[in-house]
């Protein structure tokens, strides 16, 4: 008998436990003799002891074989069940198609290899045996759709499926193809199951994390009832070839509106063992070749990211934007010299600015500066063009209709606004709008109540609740510096970094104080210099709210002398106009979610996957239409009737642990080997001598599970009947001795 969780078996001690509490009881007893129970103790009395005392031992002996059956439960023990025949084989032949394999080789590349390592195990295959063949690269998929017998057709059969598969840009997850392998029906009861893993074997794939997943596929593999042996066949260099990749491909912005320039970036990483020299990046809009960008020289392991500015594409929906890297000759992998990433182009979004101040003087109000970063209220005809679709109001005529025409709102300097008027805003926050408040004089004049209209303990607008405003507007100089989050953030990425802004040299002379601490919800984006919090964000249902410790007017700060306030003011938009917005890029296994049109009512929608095969997007909550089948990097498309193709595009990136082409060493492959079963075989597969006869074993553990109820079971009927008999006894027993005692008084 073998043992899947021997480390358990310790716990065989607690045994003794019930026999230790037996003893310990029956050791509080004491016995009082005196002369007269003598003539009481009759035989029958005697023997009801003895009948007690006996179902007691039962008893005690239950309990400690409950104990034992549970103990050995969670040890999952196998009982033997002979030896697996070495005749006819379920065989599961299982292929790295993952982007590593593609690596080139002086036989050609490791998938070369591979496959022909494999074909010759197909034609290994002896008569009675069974064939089916899976692939692992992103998720594995069966290219068999059921078990093949190896005749000459069934063999031939095998082969010319094996012949079109060629690796692509998924991840190489060995724990998950195992489970599905071994999870299979099986081909034909009785069969012993042979699991042939052919694959690189690179550091990535042993998933050194992943000790529990190992240890599942090895007990996985235990406990099939014919037996089963997991062999795997390794190919390609021992040592790490020169590889230069492009790890992933950015942009500083999802969505943008047309003309609108954009900041795209590439990662790339020297995953070789040695120094690179300057290498160069082309970069390609849709089609279009549109730049180049130069790749310094790196050391071994070392990382350079490089940036390309370029306009967002005028045509509406998704463009893709694409960096190829010119590698060296001597790279091995060409899979991974490119990177890409999805843009859209949008509309402007509509901007409502309600200046509260009621002053037309451009040092005390923030209209002028705002249009002016803006390029101007689109209802002017002299404005030029913009990214937002600016409108002004004045704070009395802020209401359903004005809010009905917008995405965002600014509050600049707002007067104490009405209960409806501050119920709509919450409204069209929690719908998906956008609301970035600049309190300012009139807020200060309002109080404490104004405050607290916005924040409401916590449930209101305002992420923060302002209290009283320090500082000296009318200094004409001084004033206090600004501070940026330790972590980036898509509003204040840009803000720190003195190639783009000025925004060291922004000085705040008057501002509000928040109360802290912050709720939980709440973001602090930029603090001042002593550490207090000058703009905070939060989510508000789907939409999104900001305060600020300040407006934008001269009054209070410099912000508009210095070009960071443009770059605030267009973030900060854009990070208010994003809420709800679907994201087209997405990481391996993130859930895809598109919103689907009135005019759709089919409750799964067609998802074109990477590699031409087809998904479903299934409807989840409200009318989005979600998968989670995205574990194969490339380009998806939701296929719905009267959408266009651009607007249904999604890009999974492809993971960076494929480009390590450092082989596995001897400890991963140790861990390979005793926690997950792996037999690492040298010669030809399937060919072993030494694997051709396993033990099997059949599991013990439901019994045991079953057994242990039952115990318990009788356990509490002898331990209720025990009970009974007792009472049963010790009520008789004083009325007896009470009439021996009368009797022996009266003679």
């Amino acid at each position: 008998m073998s043992f899947l969780s021997p480390w358990f078996l310790p716990a065989l001690a607690a045994v003794a436990a019930p026999l230790i509490l037996h003893l310990l009881n029956r050791g509080k007893r004491r016995t009082v003799h005196w002369a007269a129970m003598r003539f009481l103790m009759s035989t029958e009395a005697q023997r009801r002891k003895n009948r007690l005392r006996l179902k007691d031992i039962t008893l005690l002996l239950l309990r400690m074989a409950a104990v034992a059956a549970l103990v050995l439960f969670f040890a999952r023990p196998l009982l033997p069940a002979g030896l697996a025949a070495a005749g006819s084989r379920d065989v599961i032949l299982v292929l790295d198609t993952s982007l590593s394999v593609s690596q080139i080789t002086d036989a050609g590349s490791v998938w070369r290899e591979n496959a022909a390592k494999a074909a010759a195990a197909l034609d290994s295959l002896q008569p009675g045996d069974f064939i089916r063949i899976l692939t692992t690269g992103g998720t594995p998929q069966w290219i068999t759709s059921s078990a093949l017998e190896a005749t000459p057709s069934g063999k031939a059969q095998a082969l010319e499926l094996l012949k079109p598969l060629e690796p692509g840009q998924g991840g190489c997850r060995l724990t998950d193809a195992l489970a599905e392998a071994l999870a299979a029906r099986p081909a034909r009861a009785g069969l012993a199951r042979r699991v042939v893993v052919f694959s690189d074997f690179q550091a990535a794939s042993a998933q050194p994390e992943s000790a529990a997943a190992w240890t599942a596929v090895r007990d996985a593999a235990r406990v099939l009832p014919g037996g089963c042996v997991v062999e795997a066949v390794a190919s390609g260099p021992l040592a790490t070839p020169p590889n230069l990749a492009v790890l992933r491909a950015e942009v500083s912005r999802e969505q943008a509106a047309a003309g609108e320039v954009l900041l795209f970036s590439a990662k790339v990483r020297n995953a070789g063992p040695a120094p690179t020299g300057v290498a160069s990046l082309r970069w390609i809009i849709g089609a279009t070749p549109s730049g180049l960008s130069i790749v310094p020289p790196l050391k071994p392991g070392a990382e350079a990211t490089v940036e390309f500015s370029h306009a967002c594409p005028p045509e509406p929906g998704t463009t893709l934007v694409t960096c190829e890297l010119d590698a060296p000759r001597e790279d091995v992998l060409a899979g991974d010299n490119a990177a890409s990433v999805l843009v859209e182009t949008v509309e402007p979004p509509g901007v409502l600015l309600v200046d509260g101040s009621g002053a037309s003087d451009a040092g005390v109000t923030d209209t002028a500066w705002i249009q002016a970063a803006l390029g101007g209220d689109s209802a002017d005809s002299n404005a030029g063009p913009s990214s937002f679709r600016l409108s002004t109001l004045e704070a009395d005529g802020l209401g359903a209709a004005a809010l009905g025409s917008c995405r965002i709102v600014i509050l600049a300097n707002p007067p104490p606004l009405p209960g409806s008027v501050l119920s709509l805003l919450d409204t069209f926050v929690r719908n998906g709008g956008g609301l970035w408040l600049l309190p300012g004089d009139r807020a200060e004049a309002g109080g404490a109540a104004f405050a607290e209209a916005f924040f409401l303990r916590g449930t209101g607008l305002s992420p923060l609740r302002w209290t009283e405003a320090r500082g000296d507007a009318a200094a004409a100089a001084g004033g206090m510096r600004l501070r940026g989050p330790a972590e980036a953030h898509p509003v204040t990425r840009f803000l720190q970094d003195p190639r783009r802004t000025d925004f060291a040299s922004v000085r705040v002379r008057r501002r509000f104080e928040f109360e802290s601490p912050a709720p939980p919800e709440s973001r602090i984006l930029l603090t001042m210099e002593d550490g207090s919090p000058f703009l905070a964000e939060r989510s508000a249902g789907e939409g999104r709210v900001m305060v600020q410790a300040a407006p934008f007017n001269l009054a209070w700060a410099d912000w508009p002398r210095h070009h960071a306030f443009v770059v605030l003011l267009y973030e900060g938009l854009w990070r208010l106009a994003s809420s709800g917005v679907v994201r087209r890029n997405l990481a391996p296994g993130e859930t895809l979610s598109w919103p689907t049109p009135s005019w759709i009512v089919e409750e799964t929608l067609p998802l074109r996957m990477p590699d031409g095969q087809y998904g479903a997007a299934r409807r989840g909550r409200g009318r989005m239409a979600v998968s989670t089948d995205t574990l194969l990097p490339g380009l998806y498309a939701v296929e719905a009737r009267g959408a266009g193709a651009a607007d249904t595009r999604f890009w999974v990136r492809r993971g960076g642990e494929e480009s390590d082409l450092r082989p596995a060493t001897s400890a991963e492959r140790d861990l390979m080997q005793s926690a997950g079963g792996l037999q690492f075989n040298g010669g030809p597969p399937l060919r072993s001598q030494v694997l051709e006869r396993v033990e099997t074993g059949r599991p013990a553990w439901p019994l045991l599970a079953a057994g242990a109820v039952l115990l318990l079971c009788l356990e509490s009927l002898v331990a209720a009947v025990l009970l009974r008999r007792r009472r049963q006894s010790e009520a008789q027993t004083p009325s007896g001795a009470a009439g021996g005692m009368a009797g022996g008084a009266l003679l």
